[in-house]
């Protein structure tokens, strides 16, 4: 685990005390603000209960240093650790618990092995970050903690950082083409008319792919736009397993960008005769594959398909149910440091 992540995880599970791994001192809150106006009596008050609070939040810090000391040590590897314990002085890090020296020992251990080594992982994370790119079906959070995992690796090895709009410009270059095809053309087309739209910083840049919706390209169905989320599929089984294409019709359907169901014609038989089959709107939107006026939902290419993602995915809820029924009936019981997410958190430096 890279350092910045153990630095969030130790933050959370101890507090302030351990921002020491990313700021590598310890953290010191800023004095408080002196009363504006000394002979105001209440002012005076205010600012020397400033200071008690300030005074009690850093003993607050030293009483959790023994805690960060053991969080530090409890997440490094069997290899990392014996490193680390070759230290001269090692039995005074142990004896005194002290989380400061004991994280400089770490860092003089894994990053600071040599000039050369430090070179040849300079070089790698560099060529890591020369191609990475957002995966096909990568969700964005995803992606958003491996850049910056791969940015503070950058960092923590000494490489140049560039400024953050130039940092900006190259994360949108890397995000999937799929899916921002348009806002990547969209940014740089408009740098040529002399009013540059790219956000400004990095988070700039995530908070903008976040709101981002995927325009439908000529000639793409609306279902190649758009992934239609499991519950959807579900939902649109039940409707068509009735066979009542006629309900469908007269509710509208699910409906596309034509005109608005009404009372008229739209869901009356075609033709006007007694007995055929009922005509499809041309708002009407297939509840599966979500083409407009192409077919009836029942009647979807797709359902076959549909019809073995949900198979598959009862399948798999019945194994996950049997699995924790085995668990239940072993009575067995495991300890662990850190919550669910964080269970990978054994750091091999």
């Amino acid at each position: 685990m890279h350092p910045c992540n153990l630095n969030r995880l130790a933050t959370r599970a101890i507090g302030d005390v351990g921002q020491l791994i990313d700021l590598g001192e310890y953290f010191v809150p800023e004095e408080a603000t002196p009363a504006a106006d000394v002979d105001d009596e209440a002012e005076m008050k205010a600012y020397l209960r400033r200071c008690e609070l300030r005074e009690e939040f850093i003993a607050e810090m030293r009483a959790k240093r023994t805690a960060l000391f053991a969080f530090i040590k409890r997440t490094l590897s069997d290899e990392s650790r014996t490193q680390v314990e070759l230290a001269a002085d090692w039995s005074e890090i142990q004896a005194a618990k002290d989380p400061l020296r004991l994280w400089k020992r770490i860092t003089e251990t894994h990053v600071g092995a040599g000039s050369a080594k430090h070179s040849l992982v300079l070089r790698d994370l560099r060529a890591q970050y020369r191609v990475l790119a957002q995966g096909p079906k990568e969700e964005l959070g995803v992606f958003k903690e491996r850049y910056e995992d791969l940015c503070g690796r950058l960092k923590a090895v000494g490489d140049a950082e560039l400024p953050e709009k130039d940092r900006a410009v190259e994360l949108v270059g890397m995000l999937d083409d799929g899916r921002y095809w348009a806002l990547k053309a969209d940014l740089e087309n408009s740098v040529y008319t002399g009013t540059s739209k790219y956000p400004a910083t990095v988070a700039g840049v995530f908070a903008l792919a976040a709101e981002y919706r995927t325009p439908q390209r000529a000639g793409q169905s609306v279902a190649a736009a758009a992934v239609t989320p499991l519950s959807t599929v579900l939902a649109a089984l039940d409707g068509a397993g009735s066979g009542k294409e006629g309900k469908e019709a007269a509710d509208g359907g699910r409906k596309g960008p034509g005109p608005a169901a009404g009372k008229g014609n739209e869901g009356k038989r075609s033709g006007g005769g007694g007995g055929g089959k009922k005509a499809l709107p041309g708002h009407y939107l297939c509840r599966l594959c979500h083409a407009v006026a192409s077919h009836w939902t029942q009647s979807c290419p797709d359902m076959e398909l549909a019809h073995k993602l949900v198979v598959a995915a009862k399948a798999a809820k019945a194994a996950k149910e049997a699995d924790k029924a085995e668990d239940e009936d072993g009575n067995e019981e495991e300890t662990n440091f850190f919550d669910d997410e964080d269970e990978d958190a054994v750091v091999a430096f």
